[in-house]
């Protein structure tokens, strides 16, 4: 019923044509993705982000990097949050066109669907903060304790969610719900310089080529450095090589899980190439939904690396979950291990105490 008081007939609209045969489905794959693939893929991950932000956000792990890496892991479960808010009941919408999924999928991705949007911007460049951080502490060792400090790096973070959920406020006039109750595009939507600027270039540069280039650059750098650096550690001290150790597996860590971001969300950076400039965006759809799942399992799969990599980060995650294993002595939970020419040194030294101790002894007695 209008405000005029004329009644709308709300039909559900054509279903997509598909072929009698289920396997000749052109929405087959996108269906088993979105539904299948997606909710497991997507329901582990805001699990595991959870956990993340959990452990870097722990006192004993405050650092410049942890405090990137727990802001990554928040956005990376608002990512994943959404996408299991998004992706399945779309899906299962597509293929009924009406009922409660529906409902659900048209209501709520009004609020879903520019919050995604945000928390992608603020994911890419919390991995570009990552990046410069890095650089940051093995190019300039000496001045790491004044610009790569937790403080600034929460000033940083802040700055990039701000930035990030403004900059994507315009989706949230993208779309509307029509009289009926659907989901459909607005105006500002349908606008095509709106499109081609905002949407088209805004992508490319802001997300794409800008971050993507710093990050390519600045590892390319550190990459050479830690390579220098372990030419060089044979001629430190023992101390500087324990530091020096440490700093190379938080700089070899965030390498990896740099890396994986770039090629898990490649994909993506690519359709979104070939819808704006080809004209081969109607072929080989099925590069959409493997994009788009591609860019959840980069999401979902961070702690994995954290795992490998963080003997500290492994410590937290068993003392939060699991703190009856710390009792069992199990040596690769642990937060710290001592390198084996350390023992050497430690032995030789208290061997050289025992031995100058009875001379010192009888020194003391003649006297």
């Amino acid at each position: 019923m209008t405000e005029n008081g004329t009644s709308i007939l709300c039909t559900p609209p054509p279903r997509p044509q598909t072929s009698s045969d289920s396997w000749d489905d052109p929405f087959l794959l996108d269906h088993l993705i979105y539904s299948g693939a997606m909710p497991v893929v997507c329901s582990s991950g805001v699990i595991a982000a959870a956990v993340c932000v959990l452990v870097f956000t722990r006192p004993q792990m405050r650092s410049s990097l942890n405090i990137y890496l727990a802001g990554l892991s928040f956005f990376d479960l608002l990512l994943l949050a959404m996408s299991l808010l998004i992706y399945p009941p779309m899906s299962i919408c597509l293929r009924k066109q009406q009922g409660l999924v529906c409902q659900f999928f048209w209501k709520t991705a009004l609020v879903t669907y520019p919050v995604s949007l945000a928390a992608q911007t603020a994911s890419v460049w919390t991995c570009v903060a990552i990046t410069v951080d890095r650089f940051l502490a093995v190019q300039y060792p000496l001045k790491r304790r004044l610009w790569c400090t937790p403080t600034k790096a929460l000033l940083v973070l802040s700055i990039i969610a701000i930035v990030s959920f403004f900059y994507k406020m315009p989706s949230v006039f993208e779309v509307d719900l029509d009289e009926c109750g659907r989901l459909v595009p607005t105006d500002l939507r349908q606008n095509a310089l709106y499109i081609v600027i905002y949407n088209t270039y805004g992508y490319l540069l802001l997300l794409i080529v800008i971050p993507w280039t710093i990050m390519i650059i600045l590892n390319v750098i550190v990459v050479r450095a830690v390579h220098q650096a372990y030419k060089l550690r044979q001629n430190m001290t023992m101390s500087q090589r324990r530091v020096d150790d440490r700093e190379g597996r938080c700089t070899v860590m965030a390498l990896v899980m740099l890396s994986t971001f770039i090629v898990f969300n490649l994909l993506a950076g690519l359709n979104n190439v070939i819808e704006a400039f080809t004209v081969y965006h109607q072929y080989y759809r099925f590069r959409i939904p493997i994009g788009n799942l591609l860019v959840c399992v980069n999401s979902a799969s961070n702690i994995l690396i954290y795992s490998i990599f963080g003997r500290k980060f492994r410590h937290m995650c068993i003392s939060l979950l699991f703190p009856c294993l710390l009792h069992r002595g199990y040596h690769w939970l642990q937060p710290t291990a001592a390198l084996h020419s350390e023992v050497n040194d430690i032995c030789r030294k208290v061997l050289s105490l025992k031995l100058s101790s009875p001379k010192i002894i009888n020194t003391h007695q003649t006297s």
